[in-house]
């Protein structure tokens, strides 16, 4: 299943750019790059923790990102904000830029 979620993220994410390939200005490359890792950081883990069964804010033990998520979040509280203002930062950014 954690492959299927992850194929999922990267079609439906980099398909901003399909959406907009009329109006597509090749010198933005790096705000659709910006706006698809905001994106992922703000809703991968919570997507991939429920069709795992798991709560939707844990954060596992295993992986780089893991342990580094664990020594700077050391209050959920912190974790679930900065991927909501991330959302809303991806948010601007694409209907500023592209909308």
């Amino acid at each position: 299943m954690y492959h299927f979620v992850r194929a999922a993220f990267v079609l439906v994410f980099l398909s901003i750019a399909i959406f907009d390939i009329f109006y597509f200005d090749e010198d933005l490359w790096y705000i659709y790059f910006a706006v698809y890792l905001m994106l992922r950081y703000s809703f991968f883990n919570a997507v991939f923790n429920l069709t795992a069964g798991k709560p939707i804010d844990y954060i596992g033990n295993t992986s780089f990102i893991d342990r580094f998520i664990k020594s700077i979040a050391k209050k959920r509280t912190f974790f679930t904000v900065s991927k909501f203002a991330s959302f809303l930062f991806a948010s601007y950014l694409y209907f500023e830029f592209f909308a």
